[in-house]
């Protein structure tokens, strides 16, 4: 499929490896409607840590792109003057995405993104999130994630085995309008405050045992298959 989808394409090409420079350099990154071919692996970079993890003051704007090629920010901390750490407004994901212990200082704005593959949000700080529209095609990893401000999946479509175990939503979460399409894992999962998932679909079993609903949790005209 990815071969395919190069072949039609008109965007511009550009290698992983301009994006990891201008990281490095600490300059932004905008990408808009591009195509960018080449393992985006911050681990490449000799770049300074603060706690252990890789601090990158580089505001991230890819929007409308096309990733060929697996992405791992793991271990690290976004950390810059802009209202937005990361922004991959409608960009699509086609291999392995590893976001495995990172800080999103700043908004994450993955709106209308599709990750392909597995993609992994495990034991994550979100200080803001939007997923709204947001098609996840592979695994979904979120597990121990903490979400410490708004969190928004409204239209979100889980197409395989979303992880939610231990996630804490210390602000209001919506999953509005979300599809889960496997099995829904939110056991032990903490909602701090409302929890919307008005209007969801669940086509499998949906798994809260012993989540902790400390606000309101609304169900309304969802639907269990």
């Amino acid at each position: 499929m990815a071969d395919d989808n190069q072949k039609s394409d008109t965007r511009k090409e550009i290698p992983a490896s301009e994006i990891l420079d201008l990281i490095k350099r600490g300059d932004p990154v905008r990408c808009h409607q591009e195509i960018i071919k080449g393992d985006l692996d911050i681990g490449k970079l000799d770049l300074l840590k603060k706690g252990g993890k890789f601090l990158v003051t580089s505001i991230i704007e890819i929007l409308d792109s096309r990733i060929y090629g697996d992405v791992s920010f793991a271990n690290t901390i976004f950390k810059n003057d802009f209202d937005k750490s990361v922004d991959f407004t409608k960009t699509i994901f086609y291999d392995h995405a590893d976001f495995h212990k990172t800080s999103f200082c700043q908004g994450a704005n993955f709106f209308k993104s599709q990750f392909c593959k597995d993609v992994e949000f495990d034991n994550v700080r979100f200080y803001s999130a939007i997923f709204t529209d947001t098609k996840f095609d592979g695994y979904a990893d979120f597990r121990d994630a903490k979400f410490y401000v708004s969190t928004i999946l409204d239209g979100t479509q889980f197409n395989n085995y979303s992880n939610f175990v231990k996630a804490q939503f210390n602000a209001m979460a919506s999953f509005h309008w979300a599809r889960f399409n496997d099995y829904a894992n939110f056991s032990k999962a903490n909602f701090a405050k409302k929890a919307n998932f008005n209007r969801v679909r669940f086509r499998d079993y949906a798994d809260f045992r012993e989540a902790i609903f400390e606000n309101d949790f609304s169900l309304k005209e969802s639907s269990f298959e």
